[in-house]
């Protein structure tokens, strides 16, 4: 009798380990949704209290948690940069943390989970607010550079919004405003805007400016630009070329491929009306059949 009960349990034991799990296996197989294409999400702020550019840390853990679930791999920046201007492979759903604006919750609240989650993320940052916090102090207040320099040292990166330029400025005496990055300044005292040459030299120096001082502070090399509001133009891409820098992430939606563009496309994932769930559904508009 006790004979037949080892042969049974030996039995079951074996029924047990060879036989697969079908629930593993069908998820390892919707695991896949693209391969050589990258998401790179967006978010600006983070707090208890949501809004358009706001979200919650529940709700960025939540979501970190979701696309790890969901079979996203997340990448550095400097992955990034090798499959954009290289050809580098990258991981099959691969997908870019970015930050914009530079705000000190990307230290206190964002920077907590992004560790917890082993993320490195990249914070593109308006570096005079930073230089200068108490004459361009805002609502919010933004990160120092002893702030960055931690985040750095855990594999955070930093690049340019930036010099001074994420502002609104008159172009005309009735009070039409632009962004400054690709609006001609009018001084209201002369009654005068300002010439091609000025604005592309004040441009080029703004630019210029914020990479001096990302490299003074944090020993930067690679010259990226976030365009101020998402806005952009021609002349503004040959203003940045020529200054050196390599991409532009703008806030059109899409997913990037190795295609040749210098503009990247990013997903908003930082608005309250943005859940896990909702995040996941966008993503999957740009899954593709394994092959």
């Amino acid at each position: 009798m006790k004979r037949y009960i080892a042969l049974y349990t030996i039995f079951m034991l074996f029924v047990l380990f060879a036989i697969p799990d079908r629930g593993t296996a069908k998820e390892t197989k919707q695991a896949f949704h693209y391969r050589d294409k990258a998401v790179v999400l967006m978010y600006h702020n983070f707090g208890p209290v949501e809004n358009n550019v706001t979200i919650s840390d529940k709700k960025f853990r939540s979501q970190l948690q979701a696309l790890r679930d969901a079979g996203y791999h997340f990448i550095t920046m400097n992955d990034f940069l090798m499959y954009k201007l290289h050809g580098n492979d990258l991981p099959n759903n691969a997908v870019l943390v970015t930050i914009d604006d530079g705000y000190e919750s990307a230290y206190k609240v964002a920077f907590p989970v992004l560790k917890e989650f082993g993320v490195k993320a990249s914070v593109f940052v308006v570096v005079r607010s930073t230089d200068e916090p108490l004459q361009h102090q805002e609502s919010e207040t933004h990160l120092s550079w002893d702030e960055m320099r931690e985040m750095k040292g855990n594999g955070q990166s930093f690049y340019s919004h930036s010099y001074g330029s994420h502002v609104q400025v008159p172009t005309d005496g009735d009070g039409t405003k632009k962004p400054a990055l690709i609006g001609r300044l009018y001084d209201k005292d002369s009654k005068k805007t300002e010439t091609d040459e000025q604005y592309r030299r004040r441009v080029a120096t703004d630019l210029e400016l914020a990479d001096v001082r990302l490299n003074a502070e944090l020993g930067n090399k690679t010259r990226l630009l976030c365009f101020p509001y998402g806005s952009y133009d021609d002349e503004l891409l040959e203003i940045g070329q020529k200054e050196g820098i390599q991409l532009f992430f703008t806030t059109r939606s899409g997913i990037n491929e190795n295609d040749g563009s210098l503009l990247v496309k990013r997903v908003n994932a930082g608005a309250s009306g943005i859940s896990e769930r909702d995040l996941l559904r966008k993503l999957s508009a740009y899954d593709q059949p394994r092959t």
